[in-house]
This record gives C-alpha cells, sequence and structure tokens, in this order.
C-alpha cells in the first residue's frame, strides 16, 4: 500500500496544482486513469473539456463523502487479515459501492448525462487501482454503465422504508446501493422473492421514433397485468435489453425515465419516457503507441470499423479482441471515445475512437 502511494504523494509536492473551480487538479502524464487521493484529483493532461468536467464531478463526490478514510480503514484491516479470502472481496464491494454513491451525486448535477458515460467509457482501461484511491475507472461493467439512466420510484416503495426498524436504518445508510443483475424476461416472471408487488396496467412509450411500443413492450417483457416488484420492473428497465437496443445501434446519448402511475384498481400505469438522440458513425479509429505491430494489423484484430454504428459492444469485444492476441499489456490497452458533439444536429453524428496500446 505504502510502495503504491508514495510516489502519487511525490508527485503532489512537486507537481503544479491546478484550481479546477473548488478542486485541486493535478494534470500529469504518468497516471493513464483520472482518481481522487484526499483532496487532490489526478487527470491525464490529453483530458479536456466536457469530459473533464464530468470526471472533477465524480471525484469531487468521493472527496466530499471521504471515501479515502474507508479505503485507509479497510488497507489496515488487509494488513492485519490479508489470509482471510472474505476480506479481500469485502474490499471489492467497499469500493464499487464507492462509485455507486459517486456516480448518483455527479449525474443529478450533470447536464449531459450521455457525456458523463462517454468520459467512463474512455476511462475504462485506464491504469491500476492504487489502493487509497478512488478511481474513475473502476468497476466498469454492464451494470455500472446502465444504472446511469435515472430511476423514479413509486410512492409506495419510498414509503416501505419508514417501516424499517432503526436498528436496520444504519446498514441501508452504509450499503445504500442495491445489487443489480442482468436477468431474462422469464426470471421476472419467475421471481417472487420481492414484498411489494406491482400489478403492471398500460404501458406507454414517449420520445420513441426508431422503434415501435410494440417492438420496445416486446423486448422489454413486462406483459400487462402481470404483478412484478418494482427491484425485478428496473432490473428489466435500466440493466435489460432495452438499452442495449439503443447503445449497440448508435444512440451514445440514448436516455430513458420511467414515470409510474398508481390507479384506484390496484394497477400501475407505466410511461416509459425515451430520449434517443442521434446516431453516431464511428468516423476514424486510430492507433496509438504501437511499434512493432502495424496499424493495419491492429483494426484488422478490432471488431469495430470506421464507417460502423457506435457499439458499446463492439467497443467492448474489440478491448477483448487486442488482449487475445497476447501482443499487448492488456492493463495499457486505453480505448478512448471522442464524441464530435458539434455533429449533434446532424443525422448522424460522429465520433472518433482511439486506441493506446502498449507492446509487449
Amino acid at each position: 500500500m505504502l510502495k503504491s502511494t508514495i510516489p502519487v504523494l511525490r508527485v503532489i509536492f512537486k507537481a503544479k496544482v491546478y484550481r479546477y473551480r473548488s478542486t485541486k487538479l493535478i494534470r500529469d502524464a504518468g497516471f493513464p486513469a483520472s482518481f481522487s487521493l484526499v483532496s487532490y484529483v489526478f487527470v491525464h493532461p490529453s483530458i479536456d473539456e466536457p469530459e473533464l468536467s464530468e470526471i472533477v464531478k465524480h471525484e469531487q463526490e468521493h472527496i466530499r463523502q471521504k471515501h479515502w478514510i474507508d479505503l485507509l480503514l479497510f488497507g489496515t484491516l488487509r494488513t492485519i487479515q490479508w489470509f482471510n479470502p472474505i476480506v479481500w472481496f469485502y474490499g471489492r464491494l467497499i469500493r464499487q459501492n464507492h462509485e455507486y454513491l459517486a456516480d448518483k451525486h455527479a449525474l443529478q448535477s450533470s447536464l449531459n448525462p450521455g457525456v458523463y458515460r462517454a468520459a467512463l467509457l474512455n476511462q475504462t482501461f485506464g491504469g491500476s487501482i492504487i489502493p487509497l484511491t478512488s478511481s474513475f475507472n473502476f468497476s466498469f461493467n454492464k451494470k455500472r454503465f446502465n444504472m446511469m439512466n435515472p430511476i423514479i420510484q413509486s410512492p409506495l416503495r419510498k414509503l416501505k422504508f419508514l417501516l424499517i426498524l432503526p436498528v436496520f436504518a444504519g446498514i441501508l445508510y452504509a450499503f445504500a446501493v442495491p445489487e443489480y443483475k442482468n436477468v431474462t424476461a422469464t426470471e421476472v416472471q419467475n421471481d417472487s422473492t420481492e414484498e411489494t408487488k406491482i400489478v403492471v396496467g398500460n404501458i406507454t412509450w414517449e420520445g420513441n421514433s426508431v422503434y415501435t411500443a410494440d417492438e420496445l413492450n416486446k423486448v422489454l417483457g413486462l406483459k400487462k397485468g402481470n404483478t412484478y416488484s418494482q427491484k425485478q420492473i428496473d432490473q428489466q428497465l435500466y440493466y435489460g435489453p432495452v438499452s442495449d437496443l439503443y447503445f449497440n445501434n448508435g444512440y451514445l446519448f440514448f436516455n430513458l425515465e420511467s414515470v409510474p402511475t398508481k390507479k384506484a384498481d390496484g394497477t400501475t400505469d407505466f410511461t416509459f419516457k425515451i430520449f434517443e438522440g442521434g446516431q453516431y458513425k464511428i468516423r476514424n479509429v486510430e492507433v496509438k503507441g504501437n511499434e512493432k505491430v502495424s496499424k493495419k494489423d491492429i483494426l484488422a484484430i478490432c471488431s469495430i470499423k470506421s464507417g460502423d454504428l457506435f457499439s458499446k459492444e463492439k467497443l467492448i469485444q474489440s478491448y477483448n479482441d487486442l488482449v487475445e492476441t497476447g501482443k499487448f499489456v492488456p492493463e495499457e490497452i486505453v480505448p478512448d471515445v471522442k464524441p464530435d458533439l458539434s455533429t449533434q444536429s446532424f443525422t448522424f453524428g460522429a465520433v472518433d475512437i482511439v486506441f493506446t496500446v502498449v507492446e509487449k
């Protein structure tokens, strides 16, 4: 822990510290991934607006909530209990919970959640995690990406928390983020473990022009008249195939909002408001850092191609394709997603993908 942290402290004492709003900002090329330590935020010099603004919002939440204290306490616990496998798993859950909390508050102040998600994609394959730091790129996965859609809970679900005994309030405060998992429509139908049940009434879609309501209902898998828990509805709506349908078809800035309406007959109508945004095509796919392997060979390996519609699935697959060659250092492969916001009003927006690699 000291070996990883001391180099960061040296940079703090030697590097120039910028004032970015109320944040102490350090730009250093030695750290490919963005992170915060105590009251300092580290970013790579190549990061510019608006990505910098979104990253700083995220890291400010880590600083405000003093997550470094949790990491310090856990580091001490791990030193004593290094032989206990549960401790290592517990540490990852702590970090994951930190990221969910920071994402939640940062998105509340973000003007464009799509830019926030693009910034997260850019940081996905950054450098290794330093023990005492909160890293923007920690625990990137489909669950974290999809949970960034705003979830509006029904009043009934909110009132349920008033019935919980005070002794459990502290536990919920410390572990406020639920466990997320992708589920199929069959699993949604068969899961009957939740206490609060909702009978789905009419389902209405607003803002959709690419897919019809029938198509979206078929993909969503919720049936009128069937009973589900609120958690099941949230999982299928926000972490399921609807968001993938858009993200993998060029809609980089897709967003979704759920508005439930409780009816007198006990059913709940749902209005799903969609912001599709424009489709984004891959304008250029570039490679940096390669010396032995040619750019042509690298691009031939990647699943994502110039001229294709943007696809989150293909972007992640391209990273895996490069790792599987065995020619590059996995943790040094960094796909950089650069949407050209000036093309948002066009039929097809433009986005550039830059793969930075380090050869073995």
